[in-house]
């Protein structure tokens, strides 16, 4: 199942369990699965709510401790990532969650200039965060959901207190998770909370707009406040993605130039930089310019979180005074990665799907290479071996 998250007042913690258990998520297993955890001083709770007329679920952390600054300061990422792994939840819940505050942890430590394992959670170390951010990986596999995506996110705007003082919307924390991804105002105060940013941007990805998918449940999660301009919830729509019909799709950055006064070895050196950069694709092609001046067309994809990184890398390492820059659709096969054993050695294959049905198979040519030096053996004919051999080995495997 997927699950779009359609974030069009924000995201929180606690608005994302809420919307699951609205969705469908069993309530009962959800509750007894958190009881288990070791943290104690909190109780849950459930409400139908009413928010600008939509009927949402209102999911509630209720604590037994009335200094939460005590507990601000006195639990670690390490304190966290231990009631985690030391809980009988199952390992996808366990991985989920652990990579969730991992992720928070990365940009605590960050705008705290310190190292990771130093970092005291504030806000997001509280226990109705740990609450929530575990309740949403177990809603998450009560309802089957192994795949996530989510559109631009609203931050708000203004300021917040918070326990550093008064701070600007988005809060340090959030700007730094949402680093990479599209974001726009949307509306006054705090939409978008660090923990709900660390929800989407660890278990999800980015798309320009809802997917195509056939809907199997709709739920709402309500947030606290009320708004009279909208409905202040998280609408969760859950369905069999049309992806497993057609090809997969992410969101990519596309950077553009035309270069026409620099040298074969100087765009070279370039490519090299970019490759080096973390760019997914790197291709230099000709082109007649102006005045019938031959030239170069560069054009770079890379993940969006490195889109600045590239630009400045063309823009300091070649010859243009600027570029175009946009995020794009990438539609591409599902893909595995295996190894398979030759006569002589190993070589790592690519394996395509579309649909659910085998398209591609693709040896790795750095691997090919090394075993046709080695045996001597013409360099089309290991690629011939590794292809059967991989074949086989799917074969095996959906037998």
């Amino acid at each position: 199942m997927h699950a779009y998250f359609d974030c069009f007042s924000g995201l929180a913690g606690d608005m994302t369990v809420a919307a699951l258990l609205d969705a469908g998520a069993d309530w009962d297993q959800l509750h007894k699965q958190l009881q288990s955890i070791d943290l104690h001083g909190f109780e849950v709770e459930r409400q139908k709510v009413d928010r600008a007329g939509i009927a949402a679920t209102h999911f509630l952390v209720h604590t037994h401790h009335h200094g939460h600054h005590h507990e601000h300061h006195h639990r670690s990422l390490s304190d966290i990532l231990a009631i985690i792994d030391k809980s009988p939840l199952s390992p996808t819940v366990r991985e989920n969650a652990a990579a969730i505050f991992r992720r928070l942890g990365a940009a605590e430590a960050k705008v705290h200039n310190c190292d990771i394992e130093k970092i005291h959670f504030h806000e997001v170390g509280a226990v109705d965060s740990i609450v929530d951010i575990v309740g949403t990986c177990i809603g998450l596999e009560l309802l089957g959901i192994d795949a996530i995506c989510f559109p631009a996110v609203p931050v708000g705007s203004g300021t917040i207190q918070a326990a550093h003082g008064t701070l600007p919307v988005p809060a340090p924390a959030t700007a730094e998770l949402l680093t990479g991804f599209a974001t726009y105002a949307g509306g006054e105060g705090e939409l978008t909370t660090p923990t709900g940013a660390a929800i989407a941007t660890a278990l999800g990805r980015q798309v320009p707009s809802m997917p195509e998918m056939t809907i199997r449940a709709i739920g709402y999660g309500a947030g606290t406040r009320q708004y009279k301009d909208r409905a202040n919830v998280l609408r969760v729509i859950v369905g069999e993605s049309a992806q497993t019909a057609a090809a997969e799709s992410d969101l990519v950055v596309q950077l553009a130039t035309q270069l026409d006064d620099q040298t074969g070895e100087e765009t070279g050196y370039l490519t090299e930089r970019l490759w080096n950069e973390g760019a997914l694709d790197v291709v230099c092609f000709p082109i007649t310019m102006k005045k019938g001046r031959p030239g170069v067309m560069l054009e770079v994809l890379g993940p969006p979180e490195k889109g600045d990184a590239l630009a400045a890398t063309i823009l300091h390492h070649s010859s243009t005074f600027g570029l175009r820059r946009s995020l794009v659709t990438r539609q591409k096969l599902s893909r595995e990665s295996i190894r398979v054993d030759l006569p002589d050695g190993q070589v790592a294959v690519k394996i395509g799907y579309f649909g659910g049905r085998l398209v591609r198979v693709s040896p790795e040519y750095e691997d090919c290479r090394a075993l046709a030096v080695k045996t001597g053996a013409p360099l089309r004919e290991i690629y011939r071996q590794a292809v059967d051999q991989a074949r086989r080995v799917i074969d095996q495997k959906n037998k």
